[in-house]
């Protein structure tokens, strides 16, 4: 998958505040004394792969930590993070007791985000 190109020739969608979002979890990380290594999951809105792209990058995670399932399920809205928490899940990524963090974009602006210990 090129750009932000989703399952079965979708439209190239363009990076939203992938800046923001990631100055937002890093906050949201620090008040709870953690940092993106002790998560082991983020569970990123599918809205747009070069969002996760980028997001990736801003928090210096890897792919094997930021799952893309848009090009299975394709943009699923509001449940997309919580599709790619299953695929981690059933992919034996998360466990008990892990870190997960979960982010979405709201009105291509809003930035979401929360911290869950599974």
């Amino acid at each position: 998958m090129l750009g932000g190109e989703l399952a079965r020739g979708g439209p190239v969608l363009p990076n939203t505040c992938a800046d923001t979002a990631a100055r937002n979890m890093r906050e949201l990380l620090m008040e709870n004394q953690l940092s993106p290594n002790d998560v082991s999951m983020f569970c990123f809105s599918q809205y747009a792969y070069a969002n996760i792209v980028d997001l990736r990058k801003l928090l210096g995670i890897d792919e094997s930590r930021s799952l893309f399932i848009g090009n299975e399920y394709g943009y699923t809205g509001a449940s997309s993070p919580f599709i790619a928490f299953y695929e981690a899940l059933s992919q034996g990524s998360v466990k008990r007791g892990d870190y997960v963090m979960f982010w979405t974009i709201g009105a291509g602006s809003q930035n979401i985000a929360v911290l869950i210990r599974y």
